[in-house]
């Protein structure tokens, strides 16, 4: 189970959710926003947690984490963390995907 920080636990949801869709939008976000983008594990927690229907907040946050990030351009407004084990992660994970002929092809 993940413990958060007491900032995060005390965020008022719907402020945190007009956060993270400003910055969806393109504005800017809340740091209550950008806080709760930064700690999303992709554990998918939120969606059981969400009471709306046909709302998905995993996806949500997953747009709004690429976009904090910086993926569309503009400058990262969340901390970019390096990971120097990616490239080993990604080779690891196609060779449980491919073919014998495409990993020689591609790694």
């Amino acid at each position: 189970m993940t413990v958060y920080p007491p900032e995060l636990r005390e965020a008022d949801p719907a402020q945190t959710v007009r956060g993270v869709l400003d910055l969806l939008r393109g504005n800017a976000a809340s740091p209550q926003a950008l806080s709760w983008i930064a700690a999303c594990s992709r554990s998918g927690v939120c969606t059981d947690s969400c009471s709306e229907e046909g709302f998905d907040p995993a996806f949500m946050m997953r747009l709004a984490k690429m976009r904090a990030l910086g993926a569309l351009g503009e400058a990262p407004s969340i901390a970019v963390k390096e990971d120097p084990q990616l490239s080993a992660k990604v080779k690891a994970f196609a060779r449980l995907t491919m073919t014998a002929e495409e990993q020689a092809k591609w790694l």
